[in-house]
């Protein structure tokens, strides 16, 4: 279990830089037009990875999937 948090919080580290440097760079160069897409991009992002955390939970007990 440790070692799963520890994968999730380096990726989750990971990709927060990554958002960052996007982020930092419309702003530098000067095109904000960009911004909505980028937080348009996360928020689905988001929803997907939660959407299928949800059914992957609730299919874990089939023994199709085992």
């Amino acid at each position: 279990m440790f070692q799963a948090f520890i994968i999730m919080a380096r990726e989750g580290l990971e990709s927060f830089m990554l958002v960052a440097v996007i982020l930092s760079y419309l702003r530098k160069t000067g095109r904000p037009g960009l911004l909505p897409a980028v937080y348009g991009g996360i928020v689905t992002a988001l929803l997907l990875s939660m959407g299928l955390g949800v059914v992957l939970m609730n299919v874990a007990n089939i023994s199709m999937w085992e």
